[in-house]
């Protein structure tokens, strides 16, 4: 894979109980690219995934939610995960930042469920290029991602997963 996204700052913005893999894939493949990568949480420290049926890894937070400004980046990744998504929708910082990105027309990439968050925050759900993938298998999961990577140029690209 080039390094197409050398010099791009993404932001991904999770809580505890997010997808796992939404977004351990996507960060290996922006990473592959060249991107540059923050967690974003309302959580400080770590942030712990959810992987099947149970928890998952612990991962650092780079940055609080309320110190994150839309402007230092340039895409932002919302991956899926009900306890994730209830969590970032108790806080108007979740709402700034979104808002932040998508009136800068910077791509915002949702993960599964984490559509609703736009619903929650009372932000369009069809604004520029809205893709939708459907993912039933680990390859096609795999896929969605490397379709989000090269879809960088776009507004917003909606991933999901099947159950």
């Amino acid at each position: 894979m080039s390094k197409f996204l050398t010099g791009t700052k993404i932001a991904i913005l999770v809580a505890n109980g997010f997808e796992q893999n939404d977004f351990t894939q996507s960060q290996r493949a922006l990473l592959a690219a060249g991107a540059t990568l923050k967690v974003i949480s309302p959580d400080q420290g770590l942030v712990n995934g959810w992987e099947g049926s149970s928890w998952g890894h612990h991962f650092a937070v780079d940055q609080t939610l309320s110190t994150s400004l839309g402007a230092d980046f340039d895409m932002l990744v919302i991956p899926g995960g009900e306890r994730s998504l209830n969590k970032l929708k108790t806080t108007a910082h979740t709402k700034r930042l979104i808002s932040s990105v998508m009136n800068a027309n910077k791509p915002v990439v949702l993960f599964n469920d984490a559509s609703s968050l736009l619903e929650h925050c009372g932000l369009p759900s069809e604004v520029g290029n809205l893709t939708n993938v459907v993912a039933a298998t680990a390859e096609e999961h795999s896929a969605a991602v490397a379709a989000m990577v090269e879809f960088f140029s776009g507004a917003v690209a909606e991933v999901k997963q099947a159950a």
